[in-house]
């Protein structure tokens, strides 16, 4: 009898343990789909799929494990589902990250360096519009907007670059 019970016991464990996993395995797919925008990191990457796809690339320089603003703005804006579908028919998406706690190559560094570079970038979050080629064509910071904000902030910027809407 006490070893039926000690199996029972062992099964309900494994039971809940196996349903835990689940749990947890479905609520991370489900957070990794919140935003559906497919973001670079290398701008050569960035730079072929801008002039196969014919849209510019929008650059998102940040902190994103130090800067407020930079955390702010993962959360708030590229957490948000209407991103991603936005995002996917009007950009290529690069993220420059300057992380201070994530470890990066010494390739990534030197790639991201080089880029805040080229273009004066000196806070954090600042996003800038290119072409395929890397010539700026408009460029802002974000400030805390919320998203409807950011969303007419997007509409400006591309405005701005004289972009088809």
């Amino acid at each position: 009898m006490k070893n039926i019970s000690q199996k029972l016991r062992t099964r309900k464990l494994a039971l809940a343990a196996t349903l835990a996993l689940l749990i947890v395995a479905g609520f991370g797919l489900a957070t990794s789909k919140a935003c559906n925008a497919a973001w670079s990191t290398e701008f050569s990457r960035a730079s072929q799929s801008a002039k196969m796809a014919g849209r510019p690339i929008l650059i998102i320089f940040l902190g994103s494990d130090w800067d407020e603003k930079s955390m702010t703005m993962e959360h708030q804006i590229f957490k948000n589902p209407d991103f991603g579908g936005y995002a996917r028919l009007n950009f290529v998406l690069l993220k420059v990250d300057f992380p201070q706690l994530q470890l990066q190559t010494p390739e990534m560094q030197a790639a991201n360096e080089r880029l805040a570079t080229e273009y004066k970038v000196h806070s954090f979050p600042t996003l800038l519009l290119v072409d395929d080629t890397g010539a700026e064509l408009a460029r802002t910071v974000y400030d805390g907007e919320k998203f409807p904000e950011f969303m007419t902030m997007m509409a400006t910027l591309k405005q701005g670059a004289k972009i088809a809407q």
